[in-house]
């Protein structure tokens, strides 16, 4: 019998991989953000980086040029991915949109604020809206896109604004969770106040109601 602090000798080390057997692949950093890819969110799907983000042009408008925001979504193959890499265009927004980015192996989830146009008369009277798209891992085409806006009061009011909205799936589950601010009320919230927490059952294979809370 070998010593304890020897092997035998058919057994190779704890740190070396049988021969043959490639080291397992690990995925590379999400690169440093560029003038392409400003504001960038990451997730993975399948062993695939998914990121979105945005990037800037000047458009000619009356009075003058405007600045618009054109969002993205991109995926990188590494790894096990199956395929290759890809760029799609989702919006273009009239404002600074804010972005995030959640993925499970069902598919990937995105949310983006935008608004449609400008105004010479000022940015509050264009509202600003949420949009939850479920993006197909494969294609980048978009499965489902929930769009929410929010209004000064219940009914004949003017527009109000949605700011942001995070997403994550508690727990691993399938159930996506939205997390935000705003002004003025999302059409079926319940209670009251600036910010607001909504849930979508089986996101990715459902299309049942949210739930939305607001709160202060």
């Amino acid at each position: 019998m070998p010593p304890l602090n020897e092997l035998p000798p058919d057994v190779p080390p704890l740190n070396e991989l049988p021969p043959n057997e490639p080291p397992p692949c690990q995925p590379s950093p999400p690169p440093a953000e560029d003038a392409a890819h400003l504001g960038a969110v990451h997730a993975y799907s399948q062993s695939c980086r998914y990121t979105l983000s945005y990037s800037t042009r000047v458009v000619p408008d009356e009075p003058h040029a405007v600045t618009v925001y054109d969002i993205s979504i991109d995926r990188t193959q590494e790894c096990s991915c199956l395929w290759a890499s890809q760029s799609t265009r989702l919006m273009t927004s009239y404002t600074l949109p804010a972005l995030s980015i959640a993925a499970t192996d069902k598919g990937v989830a995105v949310s983006y604020t935008h608004k449609t146009s400008w105004s010479t008369v000022g940015s509050n009277y264009i509202p600003r809206y949420l949009n939850i798209k479920h993006i197909a891992p494969d294609t980048l085409a978009t499965v489902r896109d929930v769009q929410w806006g929010a209004w000064g009061c219940e009914s004949a009011c003017p527009p109000a604004h949605i700011y942001s909205g995070q997403l994550s799936f508690p727990n691993g589950g399938d159930t996506l969770r939205v997390d935000g601010t705003k002004s003025g009320i999302i059409r079926g919230e319940i209670g009251s106040g600036n910010s607001f927490s909504a849930l979508l059952p089986s996101f990715f294979t459902s299309t049942t109601a949210p739930s939305i809370q607001a709160s202060p």
